[in-house]
């Protein structure tokens, strides 16, 4: 064991000088400078597919929900809180003809159950910070982007819908344009070249 004496020099060097460290020091700190608006790049680009894809899966539930259920489904495009609501269109409910068969519905658990069919979920699938819905095309229909508007696509029992294709940019100048055919149903993503 080495005791160490006072006044005496210590001949092993460990650990670094400053004049490394601050050579280091200068060296990351460049390599960030250049490194890092890419890698927020990336991150902005990140979103925008994230949200793509969002969008793209929630107008592809909205489908398969009509289909499974057999009831009309509304795929609506909120701008102003930038998301997407989907909820199911209630079916009528069926009125009995006449009293006595009215009397035969009068039962609360009847009334519950036809309560059931009546009420639908309603899905909100919002869009990432900095993505917003760009250019909207319902049916032929533009849509500009007014407040009061609130663009919705319609998917149908048998899968058919209005089709449509929505615009979803981001401030770096990318955009991706999600699309649905009128006759199928089916949702596509493509990348938009500007």
């Amino acid at each position: 064991m080495r005791d160490l004496v006072v006044g005496k020099k210590c001949d092993n060097k460990k650990g670094f000088t400053l004049i490394e460290l601050t050579i280091v020091l200068i060296i990351m700190s460049f390599l960030f400078a250049v490194a890092g608006p890419r890698i927020a790049k990336s991150l902005s680009g990140l979103s925008l597919t994230t949200s793509t894809k969002k969008v793209a899966a929630a107008l592809r539930y909205a489908r398969s929900q009509a289909v499974n259920k057999s009831q009309v489904y509304s795929v609506i495009i909120d701008r102003e809180h930038a998301q997407v609501v989907i909820r199911g269109m209630p079916k009528p409910v069926p009125q009995p003809p006449d009293e006595a068969a009215q009397e035969e519905f009068a039962t609360e658990e009847e009334a519950a159950e036809d309560l059931k069919r009546v009420v639908n979920e309603v899905k909100l699938v919002p869009v990432a910070e900095g993505v917003s819905f760009q250019e909207i095309s319902i049916g032929g229909q533009e849509f500009t982007g007014g407040k009061e508007e609130l663009p919705q696509i319609i998917f149908f029992p048998d899968g058919t819908s209005q089709g449509g294709e929505i615009v979803l940019a981001n401030n770096r100048e990318q955009a991706f344009t999600v699309g649905v055919d009128f006759l199928t149903g089916v949702v596509t993503i493509a990348e938009k070249t500007t």
